[in-house]
């Protein structure tokens, strides 16, 4: 066998092997074998690529979500701050401009119900369109006066209550209103029928139907909480009584003697004067004690018209 290669055995390695034989562990790497840094460096990329990849489409409806929270908190600023720190400047100026417009009307209408009920010829029909008319003017005023918020500011707060105060003093509002008319009413209803009264006194029968129209309206006051009027009423119906008996017993004694047997005539003329001197000179002045479109002087109009001037 010289010069001829020992053959292989089993398990030995031959030993000539050339240096170009391929390393089988390159081609079959070791399962158990650690990889090298390069190799681990080499797989980290694709591990980020894939964590980013869900992360950037979760941002779209996160964006739409923010973007729609920001929007309704707008809509809703715009429709609650406002409401929350109370009405703005031409909020304001528009109430104003409502109620310096309906302010005179008022006035006027309830100057006609105050003056007019001393009226000794105005009818109680027209007289009680005038009442009807003051009390319109007056529930549209308050309702306007109501609605008007000064906003928290301290100058214009002083302004309104400065009005507010003048309105109260010079005119009823809607809870005092009703009793006050009826007041009026009254005193107008006294006074047409003591004109009636006055313009009568041809016969017996006449007169007693005018007395008894003016004792009717006189009995309204006595049975007031008013002192001043329960006052006035009580005495209007003793001296009307003692005008009438002296009257009757006058007029029975020109019956029964004639003309000339005029024996109670004094008393009848005293009885007379008595009740016109009382009358004339004791009628209360209702509207100092009742109030109604009080403002000759501006009582009224010239705190609003400060209001005014405050907001312009």
């Amino acid at each position: 066998m010289d010069g001829k290669q020992n053959p292989i055995l089993s398990g030995e390695l031959p030993q000539s092997v050339s240096s170009n034989t391929p390393n089988l562990n390159n081609i079959y790497p070791n399962p158990n074998e650690e990889k090298s840094i390069s190799n681990r460096d080499y797989q980290q990329p694709s591990i980020e690529t894939n964590n980013k990849t869900p992360s950037s489409k979760n941002k779209k409806p996160l964006i739409i979500v923010i973007v729609s929270a920001i929007i309704i908190a707008s809509v809703a600023a715009i429709f609650f701050i406002p409401k929350l720190l109370g009405p703005n400047k031409k909020e304001m100026e528009s109430t104003l401009e409502s109620i310096d417009y309906v302010l005179p009307s008022t006035i006027s209408a309830c100057k006609e119900v105050r003056d007019n009920a001393y009226s000794h010829i105005l009818k109680a029909d027209l007289y009680e369109m005038e009442v009807n008319s003051c009390r319109e003017s007056v529930d549209a005023l308050f309702k306007l006066v109501d609605e008007f918020n000064t906003a928290g500011d301290t100058e214009i707060q002083k302004a309104f209550n400065d009005f507010k105060s003048s309105l109260d003093v010079n005119m009823p509002n809607p809870d005092q209103l009703e009793n006050t008319l009826k007041i009026y009413t009254a005193m107008h209803d006294f006074n047409y029928a003591l004109y009636d009264f006055q313009a009568d006194g041809k016969s017996i029968d006449y007169k007693t139907e005018k007395g008894e129209n003016l004792i009717n309206a006189a009995n309204y006051f006595s049975n007031l909480s008013d002192e001043e009027l329960a006052k006035f009423g009580n005495e209007v119906k003793q001296l009307y009584s003692e005008m009438y008996d002296t009257w009757q017993q006058f007029a029975t004694e020109i019956n029964e003697r004639g003309e000339n047997e005029q024996t109670n005539s004094d008393k009848y003329k005293i009885a007379v004067k008595n009740f016109y001197d009382y009358v004339n000179n004791n009628i209360p002045n209702i509207s100092s004690t009742y109030p109604l479109a009080n403002d000759e002087n501006g009582e009224i109009s010239n705190t609003l018209n400060n209001l005014i001037n405050m907001i312009h």
